[in-house]
């Protein structure tokens, strides 16, 4: 099973990786025609995947500062970051 420090370097790159794409692409994406249609998608999916990563992060903080019980995947490809035991965790939490 990845540790949680495997996923949050996981995600750091993707953070990276989505930055640097937007500071080399961007400006491409203001030009007319089919590349900067498809650099103006793919920026805006990556910054969209940014923000879906950023918003889970923030769950596992909040839950992890409130004493809440998780796990973590048994794989880094898993489409879900975290999951909650909801036997052991209060609504509260």
């Amino acid at each position: 099973m990845p540790a949680l420090r495997q996923f949050a370097a996981r995600d750091a790159a993707i953070l990276a990786t989505t930055i640097f794409a937007w500071s080399t692409l961007g400006s491409l994406s203001l030009n007319d025609g089919l590349a900067a249609e498809m650099a103006g998608a793919g920026l805006g999916l990556a910054a969209g995947i940014c923000a879906w990563l950023v918003h889970e992060w923030g769950h596992l903080v909040v839950g992890t500062a409130a004493g809440a019980k998780f796990r973590v995947p048994d794989r880094l490809t898993s489409v879900y970051l975290f999951g909650f035991d909801k036997n052991q965790n209060s609504k509260s939490q």
